[in-house]
């Protein structure tokens, strides 16, 4: 009798502490507050994306930018199919998919670069789609925000807007990473199934690998993240020897990791290592900043050492959306622009990198999230061998292990709904010039 006095006396009856029906409503509210944050955020991203689709209606019906080399491939690949001629005709370093994939539409949009940027921009709405299932898999409860923002990102609508091969391969790799997730880790159910979404995965991968050869890499994270956890291992090799087979044939056809016309690209530049990782952090700022966390101490420290790095050693040189700041700042300003925006891309690669190498660290016993981390470092890292040139494309590659890696710092506020709008307007003005450069 006493245990049951007890018990009951325990219960939260209404009356008898007025304080739990208070921390009730609070709680209440608080949801209350946060899911309206997430539906104006999510209109927010919907109007972005209908801005979007604005200033593509309005694009040039002549050939930009990267185009003069990606849009010949679509009638090159319907000539001669997918062929050794086909592939030692490319005149880019991109691999041969993007022709294949697009001459598909050819009887819709005749060839004409105008009707084809729209492909993009429905790829670009997959791939949303595809980081939403993902997220919701895992049963992230902001999913459809976290998603959409991809919409913030400056470069996602420059590879949207543009008939660039960028977007396509980020697709594939979305729906390289659906046959894995925290489950094919676990030694749960059949073996032989764990196996077959590890293999699928990395045929994803490889197709993947046929748009941009680095998205092979993705594989290897996968690889990596098996050895560290000591999960399936030997299942999870099936990813990047499957990756590895689906591109062998291309590359044993252009007997390198480009095709001959265009030569060897490949070199080393640390300077272009250092600046994708800024562009990484930028990116990471937009979306959840959180995930750079750091003391103010640190962050002075990192823009202090940065400024004296970069003027005694002049390790970066670099202007970002170049030709939008020439329409906008006077040459006053554009004489300073330069070294202001080379400092703090330094800064930001070195505390974005610590912050890469912590979370990772924190991570380490759970696969799923190394598969992220590694992902993201990788995709982030390999413009160092790209000796030739950089472009924020490259680092936008890494583009679904990021989402994937920041989701737990993502918070719903007004914080976040400023960035958004901030980066979308940024990417407008940037994909406008564009247009009428």
């Amino acid at each position: 009798m006493r245990i049951r006095t007890e018990v009951r006396n325990a219960l939260p009856i209404k009356g008898r502490f007025p304080e739990s029906r208070t921390l009730m409503s609070f709680s209440t509210a608080k949801y209350t507050q946060a899911l309206l944050t997430q539906r104006r955020i999510i209109l927010l991203e919907v109007l972005l994306f209908a801005l979007l689709l604005v200033v593509l209606v309005r694009s040039p019906g002549r050939l930009i930018y990267d185009e003069r080399n990606t849009v010949p491939t679509i009638s090159a690949f319907r000539a001669d199919g997918l062929t050794s001629c086909y592939l030692n005709s490319l005149t880019h370093a991109s691999g041969p998919l993007f022709g294949a994939v697009y001459s598909s539409f050819s009887s819709v949009f005749h060839d004409d670069i105008y009707r084809i940027r729209f492909i993009n921009y429905g790829l670009t709405c997959g791939f949303v789609g595809l980081i939403f299932w993902l997220l919701r898999r895992e049963r992230f409860p902001s999913s459809a925000p976290l998603a959409g923002a991809v919409i913030a990102i400056p470069t996602a609508w420059v590879c949207t807007g543009i008939a660039l091969d960028e977007m396509l391969g980020l697709v594939l790799l979305s729906a390289a990473l659906v046959p894995l997730g925290k489950s094919v880790f676990e030694p749960l159910g059949r073996p032989w199934k764990r196996a077959l979404r590890f293999l699928l995965a990395g045929i994803g991968i490889g197709l993947a690998a046929l748009v941009r050869q680095p998205f092979i890499l993705a594989s290897v994270a996968v690889a990596i993240a098996a050895l560290i956890c000591r999960r399936n291992v030997a299942s999870a090799m099936l990813t990047p020897v499957a990756s590895a087979l689906v591109l062998a044939p291309v590359l044993m056809t252009w007997r390198g990791l480009t095709p001959p016309l265009v030569g060897r690209h490949a070199g080393v530049s640390l300077e272009h290592g250092i600046i994708s990782l800024a562009y990484g952090g930028l990116f990471t700022l937009l979306i959840a900043p959180g995930y750079l966390s750091f003391g103010k101490w640190q962050v002075w420290f990192a823009a202090l050492s940065s400024f004296a790095i970069n003027l005694v050693f002049g390790v970066i040189v670099w202007e970002p959306a170049h030709n939008l700041a020439h329409k906008l700042l006077p040459n006053s300003i554009m004489n300073l622009y330069g070294p202001a925006c080379s400092t703090l891309l330094l800064g930001v690669s070195i505390f974005y990198g610590v912050s890469v190498a912590l979370r990772t660290v924190e991570c380490r016993r759970e696969a799923w999230r190394l598969v992220s981390q590694f992902g993201l470092i990788l995709m982030l890292v390999w413009p160092v061998i790209m000796k030739v040139q950089y472009s924020s494309r490259y680092t936008l590659m890494a583009l679904p292990f990021l989402v994937l890696a920041v989701k737990d710092n993502y918070r719903l506020n007004l914080s976040t709904a400023v960035r958004t709008v901030a980066g979308g307007l940024v990417g407008a003005a940037v994909l406008w010039t564009y247009y009428k450069s």
